[in-house]
């Protein structure tokens, strides 16, 4: 139980680090207690009589990945400015979508990522005007080129609807 309780509160650190408000906190929290339950169920094609449930916990999980996006987008300040909070809100978006398990969009899936941002060494720069996240591609055969196995992005505002998204550079 007492090592439980350390991972929870390892957890809630974590927590504190990326998500600034209470109510997203919660969220994320949420969002990975269902994702849990989306794992522990039977193989869908062992036990068929889950597929219900396991519709209803993705569902639910897509709609708070969708919560979770917005609000950290929120955060986010002018992108032509090298503010650290920014930074900070940047990193916190990319682990969200790419370091942290989340539903699929195909229905009743869940990817979960093998490695941590900083096993990757995760970088939020800020150069020539311009956010950038690079990090390493683990699952990749490291003996090939640099930018075969290394991931860079952008950042940029889809106005039409009002959310942070990736830039290929």
């Amino acid at each position: 139980m007492g090592e439980q309780q350390n991972d929870d509160e390892q957890q809630d650190d974590e927590y504190d680090e990326l998500y600034p408000l209470e109510a997203v906190k919660e969220c994320a929290s949420i969002r990975k207690r269902l994702i849990e339950r989306i794992l522990e169920l039977p193989d869908p094609e062992e036990s068929p009589s889950y597929e219900h449930l396991r519709m209803r916990l993705w569902s639910a999980t897509r709609e708070l990945d969708h919560l979770l996006d917005a609000a950290l987008a929120s955060f986010v300040g002018d992108l032509t400015e090298g503010e650290p909070a920014t930074r900070q809100a940047l990193y916190a978006f990319v682990v969200e979508r790419c370091f942290t398990p989340h539903a699929t969009d195909d229905s009743g899936c869940v990817s979960v990522p093998r490695f941590t941002p900083e096993e990757c060494k995760l970088e939020i720069v800020f150069q020539y005007g311009r956010w950038m996240a690079t990090w390493l591609k683990l699952e990749e055969d490291m003996s090939r080129p640099e930018y075969e196995h290394r991931e860079v992005v952008g950042f940029a505002w889809d106005d039409e609807r009002d959310v942070l998204v990736f830039i290929e550079i």
